[in-house]
This record gives C-alpha cells, sequence and structure tokens, in this order.
C-alpha cells in the first residue's frame, strides 16, 4: 500500500486498489474549460485566478525541488511527503477555507478542496496524471448563524481500474469506504471550488456576491447539485422565498433526492406563510429521505419554532449524530433540551461545546438567548474535571 511519508492529524487517508467510479460528469472537460468559468467570474469580478494551476515559477521550483525522476506514483509519494512536511502537519487544515493552488502554494493551509487543488497542481507540472475524486457521501457543511450551506469533500486519484489510488485528505482520520469515491473532470471540481467560495462569501455577508457567483457557476456546470442547493439558500437569507420555491421546482426536477433542496423549499414556504406547502413538503421529504441529518436539522428547528419540544430534540439529536462537525446543530440542541423540560441535559452539552468551539458565535448568541447560560466560565479555563465541576455548579445556579 503507499504510504506518503508521516502523518499527523489532520489525517491523509490513503486508499490503494479502489474501485473508483471513472464517469466524468455528462460533458468532458475540454467541451467546457475551467478557463471559460474563471474568465466569466474575472468578467463579474468576482475571481481572478485558475483555481487548479501554478505559475510556471513555482511548478519550476516543483520539478527542481521534488523532481522528475522515477514511476507517477513516486512522483506524486513526494509530492504528498512535501505537502505533509517531516512533522505530518506541514499543510494545517482550516476549516471552510477554500484557497486557489496558487494562493496556497506558499500558505500551506486550508481546507480538503484547497489541499486536492495544491496537491493537483503540484503533481501535474511533474507530469503525472492525477485528477479530482468527489467524496459525494461526506458533505462539508458551514455553520453561519441560523444557516448552513453546503461544501464539497474532494480527494485527488491517479490510475484507473483495480490498480487506481485515492489519497484523501479528512480532518478525522477516519478512512472511507471506496463505495463513495467518484472520479470527476476538473470542469465539474472547478464548479465544486468555486460553490465553496460562493459559501465563504455569504457567510462574510457577501449575500450579493455569492448569488451571482453561484449563477454563473450553474450557467458553466448545471449538473452540480450543491451549486443550486446554496443559491436557494442565498434566496432564503434575501427574503425572496418565491424565487426559492421557484428555484427548488427546477432543481428538484434533476435531483429529486437531494435534502437540501427540500430543507430549501420548506423553509421558504413556512418563512412565506405557507404552511400547508410547508408540511406538504417536509413530508415528501421525510418519505424520500428520512435518514439524512440536513432534513433532520431543518425539521428540529421547525418544531422547535412550533413549540413541539419533543420532536425538536428527537430530530436535533439524529441531526447532530451525522453532522457533528461544528456547533450550529449541537447549540440548537442545546436550545431545545434547556426550552423543552432537559435542562441539565442542556448545561452538560453546552459545557462541551464552549470548550470545543472557545469563542464561537453560535455559542455566543446562545448565552444571548437562553440566560442560564450567560455568565459562563472563561473559554479558555482548564479541561479539567476540576473546571468541568465549578462550570456546570456556576451555571446551574443560573437557573
Amino acid at each position: 500500500m503507499f504510504r506518503p511519508g508521516p502523518i499527523r492529524a489532520p489525517m491523509l487517508a490513503v486508499i490503494a486498489a479502489v474501485s473508483a467510479c471513472g464517469c466524468q460528469g455528462p460533458r468532458a472537460t475540454r467541451e467546457r474549460p475551467v478557463d471559460a468559468l474563471v474568465a466569466a467570474l474575472h468578467d463579474a469580478g468576482l475571481e481572478h485566478e485558475h483555481p487548479f494551476e501554478l505559475d510556471e515559477a513555482r511548478a519550476a521550483l516543483v520539478r527542481r525541488t521534488i523532481g522528475t525522476f522515477g514511476t507517477p506514483e513516486e512522483r506524486l509519494t513526494r509530492v504528498i511527503a512535501s505537502l505533509n512536511g517531516d512533522t505530518g502537519q506541514g499543510f494545517v487544515y482550516q476549516r471552510n477555507t477554500t484557497r486557489t493552488a496558487q494562493q496556497t502554494f506558499d500558505s500551506r493551509s486550508g481546507d480538503c478542496m484547497t489541499y486536492a487543488a495544491l496537491a493537483v497542481a503540484m503533481s501535474r507540472s511533474l507530469g503525472v496524471p492525477t485528477y479530482f475524486v468527489y467524496v459525494k457521501d461526506l458533505p462539508v457543511y458551514y455553520d453561519d448563524g441560523e444557516w448552513l450551506f453546503s461544501a464539497t469533500h474532494m480527494a485527488i486519484g491517479l490510475g484507473s481500474g483495480p490498480h487506481s489510488l485515492v489519497i484523501d485528505f479528512t480532518g478525522n482520520g477516519n478512512g472511507l469506504s471506496s463505495s463513495v469515491y467518484q472520479r470527476v473532470d476538473d470542469a465539474t471540481a472547478a464548479a465544486l471550488f468555486f460553490n465553496n467560495r460562493a459559501a465563504e462569501r455569504l457567510v462574510a455577508g457577501d449575500v450579493r456576491g455569492a448569488e451571482t457567483l453561484l449563477r454563473r457557476v450553474i450557467d458553466f456546470a448545471p449538473d452540480v447539485r450543491e451549486s443550486w442547493a446554496n443559491l436557494g439558500a442565498v434566496l432564503n437569507r434575501q427574503g425572496r422565498y418565491h424565487d426559492t420555491l421557484v428555484l427548488t421546482r427546477q432543481s428538484l426536477a434533476k435531483f429529486p433526492d437531494y435534502q437540501p433542496l427540500w430543507s430549501n423549499a420548506v423553509r421558504a414556504a413556512r418563512a412565506g406563510g405557507d404552511e400547508a406547502l410547508a408540511h406538504l413538503l417536509e413530508t415528501r421529504a421525510a418519505e424520500i429521505a428520512e435518514g439524512d441529518p440536513w432534513f433532520h436539522f431543518v425539521r428540529g428547528v421547525n418544531a422547535f419554532q412550533a413549540g413541539d419540544f419533543a420532536r425538536a430534540i428527537a430530530s436535533l439529536e439524529r441531526a447532530a449524530s451525522g453532522m457533528d462537525d461544528g456547533s450550529l446543530v449541537r447549540a440548537w440542541l442545546v436550545r431545545a433540551y434547556v426550552v423543552g423540560g432537559q435542562p441539565d441535559r442542556g448545561l452538560e452539552l453546552y459545557a462541551k461545546l464552549r470548550r470545543e468551539f472557545p469563542g464561537d458565535r453560535n455559542l455566543d448568541a446562545l448565552a444571548r438567548d437562553v440566560p442560564i447560560l450567560a455568565g459562563a466560565e472563561p473559554v479558555d479555563a482548564p479541561k479539567t474535571a476540576e473546571a468541568d465541576h465549578r462550570f456546570m455548579k456556576k451555571l446551574r445556579k443560573k437557573r
């Protein structure tokens, strides 16, 4: 098995001899070059850089320091080793931060999409024919107050058939089944890359920029479902609920099983005052994908807002069990516990979240909304059993 040098958390899962899907999307890269998308985004004043290319100076540095000798697998091994560094922490994982290969060459930091972009750019500069791999069963979610947006987990691959190789940079060190990997062309990867960038714009407050970017991406690659879902979230964010429902009808015709689309529609119908439609959509969504954590999160929030706290707790617990990377879902679960008659469970979870996410704005908002959580011990308190006991005692006194 191919092992690229020492690795530490965040982990790099390397899976050899996988049966990765060889499909390339509905249209080949040559029919929709990435340069065309970059040019369109540049004209709109949004993006200016090819996501997967290095300039000649940096490419030459890669060739000089890593070398073009050896088999493609050996060259890729050296690329990964150079990214990881001697300690395995040469690349610093930054959640919800997607950068181009050019931007990342010097900083060596970003999310899994960023890592894949740089690894592909570096390996291709050595003549290694790497490609992008879409990890379709591992969604990534952005937290932004009461909103969730979908991003994409990407890996890189080399070869085909039973001897193909997938290198997957993850934040938790867990290897994934080869069944979740799907090879995609550069155009699809670029659409997913800029979908991530749009979500970052939205979280930063650039709602108009996010909408424009997503519409350009959808025009370029209408087969990428994440962009449709995020555009629906953008429209909801602006209070354009009718537009969301129109968009949802279009997107569900293409992706009837993709739960974020249903969640956007439920939220739009309810916020627009059509409770009957919201209930119909929610029922239909439940029939399609009962096990989707995104759906259970939205259903839990809706139940909380309707005062059905038992249902809210049940739904949010199911969501948290499948979508625990971040504070948003569990912050809502704290609310449901406290208001729904289980304050001790809420206090215990809140204490854990405060330690895990110091300074998190979702938790700050939670403390403002739920009075018994105010006055918590400083988030940089020692993580000891005694500190936990003091923290819980202080919280209980607030009750």
